[in-house]
């Protein structure tokens, strides 16, 4: 890595470590710390191991989606290995997509069959999806806040207004993009390109797209395996508020795991540190619980992503490895 690039990627990473410390100095000084530990120290560590098991399956269920969308390029351990791996580095490295980004170059790396345009459009396609069913999620969990708790569910009328926006657009444009008008307009689009190399590399990247189409069952699997990930993701986060005794039902964790999935997809922290805790702080006093209870279930949820975040690092790291043994095996046997 360049000096300058590597100085810059410091000066990032500094920069949300900055931010981190201020958020949590902020929350620590309002919140009480000794009912923090307290709710902690009391906390039924039974639920809470429950709620940790939930990750692993939701990134296997996201990592199956990602399979299906690779139109067969993907196994499905390759898949499971490299969103973990996808999962570590977006948990340590700065940007938004930076897992996306460190997942598709290091499968290429380490596997010349995958330098395919279906890497690309698979992981570009993942991600969308994730997102518009996160969105769908959030919006029918606030249709029922409307219902239950309209009070509450004022507070959150920007927001909600704004994803009623959002999601129709964001569907439409991707399904101009599947549309046979559209698969053509990119098409004429990909022609005008300035340079040989970049038109071919744009119309391959359309062939890919164009056997989504072709396919629809694809998309349906897809959908419905992301639907499944965050519903796991949901029921941990219950889970977690079973393990220290918040009395909420499920309504609030379907509220709670997509509104903070949305924040942290801002690049602005390392691993969500700070960002999580001020929101978990103000949203839980918004539904009439304790602040205290909320920074307590935010160091909860970060202390049972730790163990599945690291298991990403090894997995890298074994990868890595690996490598050249597999290469002096291959020498071997063709002496």
């Amino acid at each position: 890595m360049p000096t300058k690039e590597r100085l810059r990627t410091l000066a990032v990473v500094g920069c949300k470590l900055a931010f981190s410390a201020v958020l949590l100095w902020i929350v620590l000084r309002h919140a009480d710390l000794r009912g923090v530990l307290g709710r902690l120290e009391e906390a039924d560590w039974h639920w809470a191991v429950l709620g940790m098991a939930c990750g692993p399956l939701a990134l296997l269920l996201s990592a199956l989606r990602w399979q299906v969308l690779s139109q067969g390029l993907l196994t499905r351990g390759a898949a499971v290995r490299y969103a973990w791996i996808g999962l570590f580095y977006g948990s340590v490295l700065p940007g938004a997509v930076s897992g996306d980004i460190a997942k598709g170059i290091a499968l290429a790396a380490k596997r010349p069959s995958a330098r395919d345009r279906r890497l690309a459009v698979s992981i570009l396609f993942d991600r969308a999806l994730g997102l518009w069913t996160l969105l769908f999620l959030f919006l029918g969990a606030a249709a029922v806040l409307w219902v239950v708790h309209p009070e509450v569910a004022a507070r959150l009328h920007r927001l909600i207004a704004l994803t009623c926006i959002v999601l129709p657009a964001s569907l439409t444009f991707g399904a101009s993009l599947l549309h046979p008008a559209g698969i053509r307009f990119g098409r004429r689009a990909a022609s005008a390109l300035p340079g040989w190399r970049l038109r071919e590399e744009a119309e391959r990247a359309l062939d890919c797209v164009e056997a989504y189409a072709a396919e629809p069952g694809i998309i349906a699997a897809a959908v419905a395996l992301s639907l499944a990930a965050h519903a796991v993701n949901i029921l941990g986060y219950w889970l977690g508020l079973r393990a220290l005794a918040v009395p909420a039902g499920g309504l609030f964790p379907a509220l709670l795991y997509p509104l903070l999935c949305l924040l942290l997809a801002a690049p602005v922290s390392i691993s969500g540190i700070g960002v999580r805790d001020v929101f978990f702080f103000g949203l839980f006093r918004v539904f009439g619980f304790t602040p205290a209870a909320g920074v307590a279930f935010s160091w909860l949820v970060f202390a049972w992503s730790i163990p599945v975040i690291a298991a990403g690092g090894l997995l890298q790291i074994w990868e890595t490895l690996r490598a050249p043994v597999e290469r002096r095996v291959a020498e071997a046997g063709n002496i």
